[in-house]
Parts: structure tokens; C-alpha cells; sequence
């Protein structure tokens, strides 16, 4: 799954910043801004620079870069925010209609967020902060997946890290532990920290049953589904 997610997030990106439309068009070596509260009825790309929504901006179009960052200001929305090499910022209360992707690259939301989409990374790490909703999923193949009072509508996967869930997070899903096991390889346990009653109400799936495996069950939380080849302990 994380491969073909890999694949896919490098040729779209890629592909539709060098292939251009006639709405508009990539910016080269610079970043991109928009003015407080104003409203933009096409993409923003640039390559090689920032994309900056400013705060109660309305994008009616992604919002997209190569090497740089992403970040949505204050109450501002947008369609999608893609990245390839750069972070990804969603500051409190903004808003993504479809999917927040980046590559190399950790992805942030300060607080009341909303994402219609998916959310994914391959090597960085996911931090929701208080009130967040994602409808899709949330994935990453090297990092942490870090979600404090946020409701996840689809799964969430990770290959090596950690995902922690606190103050009341809930995943509709399953926890998917991907990749296999290499032979003679010495590799850090993948952990699952679930805290302040936060709730899995899916399965904890591990791809490879020989991969270790370790849910921390703290303070009422708990999982609904099954834990097959995961060691729990309760703290």
C-alpha cells in the first residue's frame, strides 16, 4: 500500500507541476503568497519556493510546490496541499477539502482542522493538535503519527515509528503495520500508545507477524477489534 502511495504522490506531483494547464502557472524559483482574506480562483504552484496562504484566504485550487513548504493560514481553506521535498503547516481552524500530501517532510495542524481527504508522508511525522477531523486516512512510512483530540475517518498505517493517540482520539479504522520483517536486520519495535480514553475501533493489523509489535493501553482507552501479534501492556 505505502509503495504504490509513494509512487503515486512523486508522478502526481511531478507531473502536474510540469505539465501545466491554461488556468494558471508555476512559479520558478520563488514563492507564492496570497494577501489576507483573499479569495484565488485557480492552483498555486511554484518550483523550488513556499506556498503561503495567508490567513482567511479561500484557494479554489491546490496549492502546490516541489522544494518547499505548504502552510494554510489561520481559517483559510484550499483545495489540496502537495509538496515533494517540505513541510506542511495547517494553523488553527484552516481547512483542506481533499488531501494533504508531502514526501520528505513532517505535516502540522494547530487546531480545529478539517481534512476531507488523506493524509500522508513518507519520511516525517503527523502532529493534529485538538479538535482535528480527517475523513480518509492518515499514513506514513518512516515517522511518528501524533493525534491529540482528532477523529480519523478511514485507517491509519505506518511501516517503522510510533503512533500516538491522546485526549479522547478516535479512529474509525484499523492501525495498519506495514512492510516485512528483514532477515537478520535488527529493527526498533513499532509502537501504538493509546491514552485519555482514546479509541481504535478497528483491528491493530500487523503485515509481518514476526515484526514486533507494542501497544501501550493507558487511562480507559482501548481497542474494539481484534490485536492479533502485538504484545499489549496496560500502564
Amino acid at each position: 500500500m505505502i509503495d504504490r502511495m509513494m509512487l503515486r504522490i512523486c508522478v502526481a506531483f511531478c507531473f502536474g507541476l510540469l505539465v501545466l494547464g491554461t488556468a494558471c502557472s508555476v512559479n520558478i524559483n520563488g514563492s507564492v503568497r496570497t494577501s489576507v482574506n483573499e479569495v484565488v480562483e485557480h492552483d498555486l504552484k511554484t518550483v523550488n519556493g513556499s506556498v503561503k496562504v495567508a490567513e482567511g484566504s479561500v484557494v479554489h485550487g491546490d496549492c502546490r510546490t516541489v522544494n518547499g513548504s505548504v502552510e494554510l493560514g489561520k481559517g483559510a481553506q484550499a483545495e489540496n496541499l502537495k509538496t515533494v521535498n517540505g513541510s506542511i503547516k495547517l494553523n488553527s481552524d484552516a481547512y483542506v477539502e481533499e488531501d494533504v500530501e508531502t514526501v520528505n517532510g513532517k505535516i502540522t495542524a494547530e487546531g480545529n482542522n478539517s481534512v476531507g481527504g488523506d493524509i500522508h508522508t513518507v519520511n516525517g511525522g503527523i502532529q493534529f493538535k485538538e479538535g482535528g477531523e480527517i475523513s480518509g486516512d492518515v499514513g506514513l512510512v518512516n515517522g511518528s503519527i501524533e493525534l491529540t483530540g482528532v477523529h480519523v475517518g478511514g485507517l491509519v498505517s505506518l511501516r517503522n515509528g510510533k503512533v500516538e493517540l491522546r485526549s479522547a482520539s478516535v479512529v474509525d479504522g484499523n492501525i495498519l503495520v506495514e512492510g516485512t520483517k528483514k532477515n537478520g536486520k535488527k529493527e526498533d519495535p513499532v509502537e501504538i500508545i493509546l491514552a485519555d480514553e482514546s479509541v481504535i475501533k478497528g483491528n491493530i493489523l500487523v503485515e509481518d507477524p514476526r515484526r514486533e509489535v507494542i501497544l501501550h493501553l493507558h487511562d480507559n482507552a482501548r481497542v474494539e477489534g481484534t490485536t492479533e501479534h502485538v504484545t499489549v501492556i496496560e500502564e
